[in-house]
């Protein structure tokens, strides 16, 4: 089982860490989960603003949320067509 949890853009880029931890206990804590269940985090509304723009639209969307333009590669491998199996 995978869980997927949506969270705003500023859990996703600046907190990332915590959310991964606090989803992560959350799971263990579930009755019917198990070793093998998965989690991550995903951020709809961050997936949709890139989708939708150009590559200099999304430099500019990611320098508002604090992200320079070199972390374009690493932001792509953290939206959930690449993270999720």
């Amino acid at each position: 089982v995978i869980y997927a949890f949506n969270v705003d853009e500023v859990d996703f880029f600046l907190s990332r860490d915590d959310v991964l931890r606090e989803a992560e206990s959350i799971v263990q804590s579930l009755q019917y989960s198990d070793a093998s269940s998965l989690c991550t985090i995903v951020s709809a509304k961050v997936e949709a603003e890139l989708s939708a723009t150009s590559y200099e639209e999304q430099a500019e969307y990611m320098s508002s949320l604090g992200m320079e333009l070199e972390d374009n590669d690493k932001v792509m491998d953290l939206l959930s067509y690449n993270v999720l199996p």
